[in-house]
């Protein structure tokens, strides 16, 4: 196959994968798009991921609502016979997946499609129903983000060692995370030192999840951030977002928002639905498979009472995949890899 067609819609990271899988293999590239997708600059957010130089693919624009437009195009485009093009078909419209499929299922050509979530790619033509076709490249968060059009800066400079963190968690938990009998985080904001009182006034929390996550995960550098600053322009000073834990696994995005304590029974339930409505707003600029996870060393269920049911239900309206609490970390030994284990298996 010499050229690889990327049919571009709101999806971005399919296009992206089997760009990245097949780089090496194919000698062009052509994005098959609609006006709503190149004002959006959709294509140039691929291209800027893959590392292509923007607006260096051909694009060939249809209407995505007209069939006759796609027909026409297709064939002013490369005559009646095209041979030799690798088909992503993931992105589109019924009209465009209808008029693509019926012009390039011909000799010489393979179509294929790349579930969402999923990494490997299912063959449409000429062998349909095959064994599925397993997508190795696993991308990094820059190339997640960057084909979402969005740019991201952290701050990975840990306030103390990680054996500093941990040995403070371990103390914290003999004491059942009881906030009212740990003098260090009480009088945090009496110290002296400004990095002692941003440490004991909630970052070592951050931080002992963001190395604990990167060591169960084996996440290598780039994968995953801490505090990370979300931008749509580079060139702001002001960020759009933050998020304290964010990562990359399995080409699957996860961020997760860490708050050691979220109140007593007066105020859990508006802290609770506050994070949980800015983490289901991330998959207006992420996509739609978004693994968002709340962690705390608060009891939610002990302390919210009968709040609780609520919490959880809106939770599950919101798509929160999880909320890990003071129970799950006073539960002997915590495997964290257990809470995305899960999740990773599903995109396989």
């Amino acid at each position: 196959m010499k050229t690889l067609i990327s049919v571009i819609s709101e999806q971005t990271i399919p296009n992206l994968l089997l760009i990245q899988e097949l780089k090496g293999k194919f000698d062009n590239q052509l994005f098959i798009t609609t006006r709503a997708m190149e004002e959006q600059q959709r294509s140039q957010w691929i291209e800027r991921a893959a590392g292509i130089h923007e607006n260096s693919v051909r694009r060939i624009e249809v209407d995505e609502n007209s069939l006759p437009d796609i027909r026409n195009k297709l064939l002013h485009s490369f005559g009646e016979n095209p041979s030799g093009f690798y088909v992503n078909m993931t992105g589109g419209t019924k009209p465009m997946t209808i008029g693509i499929y019926e012009f390039f299922s011909k000799p010489g050509n393979r179509i294929v499609y790349v579930p969402i979530g999923k990494n490997h790619q299912e063959e449409l033509y000429p062998n349909p129903g095959c064994d599925d076709i397993p997508i190795a490249y696993r991308l990094n968060l820059m190339e997640y983000l960057l084909a979402y059009g969005l740019y991201y800066q952290s701050d990975e400079a840990l306030l103390h060692p990680k054996e500093f963190t941990a040995v403070f968690f371990n103390d914290f938990r003999r004491k059942k995370f009881r906030f009212n009998i740990e003098p260090r985080i009480i009088n945090a904001q009496q110290n002296d030192s400004e990095i002692e009182k941003v440490y004991y006034s909630g970052r070592w929390f951050e931080e002992f999840i963001f190395t604990s996550v990167a060591e169960s995960l084996q996440l290598e550098s780039g994968h995953i951030a801490l505090s990370v600053k979300i931008f749509r322009d580079p060139d702001s000073p002001q960020h759009d977002n933050e998020f304290d834990v964010m990562f990359v696994l399995d080409n699957a995005l996860y961020v997760i928002e860490c708050k050691a304590r979220v109140g007593n029974y007066h105020y859990i339930k508006d802290n609770m639905d506050d994070y949980m409505n800015k983490l289901a707003a991330i998959t207006r600029d992420f996509g739609l498979r978004v693994n968002s996870f709340i962690f705390t060393l608060t009891d939610i269920e002990n302390i919210a009472g009968n709040k609780y049911p609520n919490i959880e239900k809106r939770r599950r309206i919101l798509g929160i995949k999880g909320i890990v609490d003071a129970k799950d970390f006073l539960n002997g030994d915590i495997e964290i890899v257990n809470y995305f284990s899960n999740e990773a298996k599903h995109n396989s």
